[in-house]
């Protein structure tokens, strides 16, 4: 018999998802819709009327943001999202009474796919979310790594060696320039712009998203496979300097459009991380797999984080 965990949510820069999670990692949705960019004040009422619409016994809440969050549960930067300087853990607490804890959402879905998805088993684990931008989440002996200051794993923001690519947070070569779903599509409008041949030439710009990309690299587009192979080797390289680094036992690949690419860029990751990383020829390199979660992963990994911290209070107190 399944039990009420936590409430997951879920703040994309795009989607914003609401559930009740239970301890085997299923879920009932409470609310899905999309995120009220740019605006602090709608986040948090938001996330309000999403505690309320599930209000089971009080609950306890983790909450997974796209965004730098620090120790203290505030959103100190979101460059997709619109939002920084936002304490939403404590303005949580305050106004519900209830236990919770805010976290980077790629580190929430890492926790998820790790505890009861496609990196069940490893224990050293690195997750990159792949979306509206590129996110990252690190576990070590099962544990996410937030860092002194919680900023740790931001995987999108490392670099692409030689890249000019401007990135929504202002630097130049960030891999999310290359790998994110919009940064994709950039790539392929660039080339269709210049006169390149492909099928989505015929398609109105507005439906020439990543399904309809991945669509025509399935179908032997060569434009199509080129600026997904172009992306895979950006997020490949990337990849290889942080298993030189970490040493991971499995990398997995989630996000609203890393699911759809993760089939295309899995082998061009692999290759990449055995061609580039240190030492590749004498050591077990991680595993690369596509992420088994889907979209309920960020919600099931907050979920899972608050109720571990309400265990870890139980036993101290």
């Amino acid at each position: 018999m399944t039990t009420d965990l936590a409430i997951g949510i879920d703040i994309g820069a795009t989607n914003f998802r609401v559930d009740v999670v239970h301890d085997d990692g299923t879920v009932a949705t409470v609310a899905r819709e999309a995120t009220p960019v740019g605006d602090g004040d709608a986040v948090v009422d938001r996330v309000l009327a999403g505690i309320h619409a599930a209000d089971r016994d009080y609950l306890p809440v983790g909450v997974g943001v796209a965004g730098i969050v620090d120790r203290s549960g505030r959103i100190v930067y979101g460059p997709n999202l619109g939002v920084g300087d936002l304490p939403l853990g404590g303005i949580l607490e305050a106004r519900t009474a209830r236990t919770v804890v805010v976290v980077n959402d790629a580190a929430a879905a890492a926790l998820a796919e790790c505890r009861m998805g496609a990196a069940r088993g490893a224990d050293d684990v690195v997750m990159v979310t792949i979306g509206t931008g590129v996110g990252g989440g690190l576990l070590v002996a099962g544990n996410i790594v937030q860092g002194t200051q919680g900023f740790a794993a931001e995987l999108g923001h490392l670099r692409v060696p030689s890249s000019t690519r401007r990135c929504p947070c202002g630097a130049t070569g960030c891999v999310e320039a290359h790998a994110s779903g919009p940064a994709v599509l950039a790539q392929l409008e660039e080339r269709l712009d210049a006169g390149e041949a492909s099928e989505l030439a015929d398609l109105p710009r507005v439906e020439r998203d990543v399904a309809a990309l991945v669509g025509a690299a399935a179908r032997g587009d060569v434009l199509a496979r080129e600026v997904v192979d172009d992306a895979g080797r950006a997020l490949g390289a990337m990849l290889a300097e942080v298993v030189s680094a970490l040493d991971p036992g499995a990398i997995v690949l989630g996000g609203g459009a890393g699911s759809l690419l993760a089939s295309w860029f899995i082998p061009v990751v692999r290759d990449a991380i055995a061609a580039e990383a240190f030492a590749s020829g004498c050591r077990r390199l991680p595993e690369v797999r596509a992420a088994a979660l889907g979209d309920r992963a960020g919600t099931v990994g907050a979920a899972l984080l608050v109720h571990e911290h309400v265990r870890t209070l139980a036993a101290e107190a």
